[in-house]
């Protein structure tokens, strides 16, 4: 009894995958189905258009500096920091010449 149970429901298996396959695949192929398809495309496509523009956005306003910024304003202070008591040193020996 169980070995033709198993066999109806392996029967009952096979023809519905059969039949769900050829249903799939008419489906797949068919006209409306590829339009649909196309047009999630486009609409996905635009929304990440939408998405990246906006990020875009966002970030320029948000501006966070980066690795390379921070070292280039870290170059920019030193040399600063450098001129400024280049400028020290010069009017210390410009106030030791006077005297």
């Amino acid at each position: 009894m169980f070995k033709e149970f198993n066999d109806l429901f392996q029967q009952n298996v096979n023809l519905t995958v059969k039949t769900m396959q050829n249903i799939w695949l008419d489906t797949m192929r068919s006209d409306q189905f590829m339009n649909g398809i196309k047009m999630l495309h486009l609409y996905a496509f635009d929304q990440k258009e939408e998405s990246d523009k906006m990020m875009e956005d966002v970030l320029e306003k948000t501006r966070v500096a980066s690795k390379d910024d921070i070292n280039d304003l870290v170059d920019a202070q030193r040399l600063v920091i450098d001129l400024l008591e280049d400028i020290t040193e010069r009017i210390e020996k410009l106030e030791q010449a006077k005297k």
